[in-house]
């Protein structure tokens, strides 16, 4: 059995998001170690060494995985621990955002790929997270892995409307209060019953975009027929404070469709000055946006690599969140609301991979050719 330190991981890690960083993720790795890429790969570590740990790369203890009660076992510890440290890392701000992301994946032999057709990406693994609506950080994620053959764990959450409340039960269970923000919901996660439960278990408000089959809608507010383009009607109990607002938009096809609306906030009435939309329209569009703009950080120079193991595609999602949501900790630390997300990844590798190199510099047997590029890659960082 071949050990593996704590600095030899870090500086793997390291590499990972160099060559993410290089847009070279789906190249041959021997082409890292050629003189047309960065000295840090050769300086770091061989390329048998490389490959050799990312073949052998595991999350969990396969003995001990039960893929019977869960079907994302492979995965399921090392996320937890990702949610875990990703709740304690930062508190929520007054407004959140919940939404699904198709992180890429084309291979087989699992049963929970997606295909959407409407991302970018057509197949996939899904994953439903909560994010921060104002800056680019992820609280909690949710792997879609649907139901397993055996009895399921308390990993299984069955409805998609049920996983806000999931992802909420987690990040409150790690000490973090959620008591008067404000969640926006996509239309497949809202409904009367949800936005119902945020407010008597949490404390919270909710805005999101509803669809007219849900139960609970009034008839006539479901069917636009009979009611002309541009008409804006508001229901609102008063006893649940739940408010539903209802316009009638014309598409590009010329047909009528009814855009629905549910709140728990006191009811934002009016229409606006600029694009003459209802207000709750407008701020429904505003905080929405949360889980897209982690969406396209994670895209930009992503570190995912060609695998037929969907663990280490799910792995590569955790370290392309993980480095979003590390930049933005560092951007708001240095009073920064949009950080310099290249600058930070390249002094994140150099943390990374640094200490192995100062550790391999150490040994007598190493070549001259690793010295010198080692040297020159360490430049300005050789007095740190």
């Amino acid at each position: 059995m071949c050990s593996l330190f704590k600095v030899e991981l870090e500086a793997l890690l390291g590499l990972i998001y160099m060559r993410g960083l290089l847009g070279a993720n789906l190249i041959d790795v021997s082409q890292l170690w050629s003189i047309h890429f960065s000295p840090v790969f050769a300086a770091t570590m061989s390329q048998n060494r490389f490959s050799f740990l990312m073949s052998h790369l595991r999350l969990d203890h396969k003995p001990t995985r039960d893929i019977t009660r869960d079907k994302f076992a492979a995965a399921r510890q090392i996320l937890t621990l990702f949610n875990i440290n990703c709740a304690r890392a930062m508190q929520c701000g007054a407004w959140l955002a919940f939404d699904e992301t198709l992180y890429p994946n084309r291979g087989n032999g699992y049963g929970f790929r997606m295909y959407i057709g409407s991302k970018p990406w057509k197949y996939g693994i899904l994953y439903r997270s909560l994010n921060d609506a104002e800056v680019a950080y992820t609280y909690q994620v949710h792997a879609c892995a649907g139901k397993p053959a055996g009895e399921p764990t308390e990993h299984y959450v069955q409805g998609a409307a049920m996983t806000i409340i999931t992802c909420l039960d987690a990040y409150v269970a790690e000490g973090n209060s959620v008591k008067g923000c404000n969640v926006t919901i996509d239309r497949a996660y809202s409904n009367i019953h949800v936005v119902q439960r945020l407010g008597e278990k949490y404390q919270m408000t909710a805005v999101g975009t509803i669809c007219s089959n849900r139960k609970g809608l009034p008839p006539h507010f479901k069917n636009p027929v009979g009611r002309k383009v541009g008409d804006y009607q508001v229901l609102w109990d008063v006893d649940s404070n739940i408010n539903i607002h209802s316009e009638i938009v014309k598409k590009k096809s010329g047909q009528a469709h009814n855009v629905l609306v549910i709140s728990t906030m006191y009811p934002i009435l009016g229409l606006t000055k600029d694009n003459k939309k209802p207000a709750i329209v407008n701020l429904y569009n505003v905080t929405m946006g949360g889980t897209d703009i982690v969406d396209l950080l994670m895209t930009h120079k992503t570190v995912r690599w060609k695998s037929n193991r969907w663990n280490m595609s799910a792995f590569a999602f955790m370290l392309d969140t993980a480095v979003v949501n590390a930049n933005t900790i560092a951007g708001l630390h240095d009073g920064m609301t949009k950080p310099d997300t290249r600058d930070f990844r390249y002094e994140l590798v150099a943390q990374l991979v640094l200490p192995h190199i100062r550790r391999r510099l150490v040994s007598r047997g190493i070549q001259t050719h690793i010295r010198t590029k080692a040297q020159l890659y360490m430049g300005k960082y050789f007095t740190k």
